[in-house]
């Protein structure tokens, strides 16, 4: 049953990437302007990011839900450090 995990990943990473895009202190430092995602766009983004997390635990699937964890910690900074390095212009 990896496909459950692999999928809960998946809507997580999509959230994260969200979270990140519009941050606005990152788009203060990068552009100037700080005008990011409303608190209730964040909040959403949070709660569909944390969903899939929730429905692994209480399925009782222990290691579906560690994968999911380590999935989302990887998939965070990954994109943390692609939008660092898109951002500053560097290869």
């Amino acid at each position: 049953m990896i496909v459950l995990p692999v999928l809960a990943i998946a809507v997580s990473g999509l959230s994260i990437g969200v979270l990140c895009v519009g941050d606005p202190k990152r788009r203060r430092v990068g552009s100037g302007r700080g005008d990011g995602q409303g608190k209730s766009v964040r909040r959403i983004a949070v709660a569909l990011a944390c969903l899939p997390g929730m429905i692994l635990a209480a399925t009782g699937d222990v290691s579906g839900f560690l994968g999911w964890v380590g999935g989302c910690s990887l998939i965070g900074w990954g994109i943390t450090l692609a939008i660092s390095k898109f951002s500053a212009g560097r290869p």
